[in-house]
């Protein structure tokens, strides 16, 4: 079978774009934190974002470079709400525990099943 050469071209430069997309880097940044109105009495210290153990995790498909996102996501969404003050007398430690993490393999809207204890 003959293809003519512009046909042969575009075929060629449509397979090579096609495998050149990247997916989206992930990203869990909230669009509308507000601000909340009872704020608590309390200063955070610390946020920690790591995996839950083994036996209580669901579906995990992440690798380390999951709960550093996170943790940003996170601070920036508590910072936004400004639900802790600064210098109170009662300190809180934040821990969050990631048992479910799916990405889609592809998909128009690409969202991400998760799912997490605190």
């Amino acid at each position: 079978m003959f293809f003519p050469k512009k046909l042969t071209l575009l075929l060629s430069v449509l397979v090579l774009t096609a495998g050149c997309v990247s997916v989206p880097p992930v990203d869990f940044n909230v669009q509308e934190v507000g601000m909340v109105e009872n704020r608590k009495n309390a200063e955070l210290k610390s946020l920690t974002v790591g995996f839950a153990p083994q036996a209580q995790q669901k579906e995990v498909n992440a690798d380390a470079s999951i709960p550093p996102v996170w943790k940003r996501a996170l601070t920036d969404s508590l910072n936004r709400s400004l639900i802790f003050q600064d210098d109170q007398k009662v300190k809180v430690n934040l821990s969050v525990r990631i048992v479910e993490f799916d990405i889609p393999g592809a998909g128009g809207e690409m969202r991400t099943k998760v799912g997490c204890y605190i």
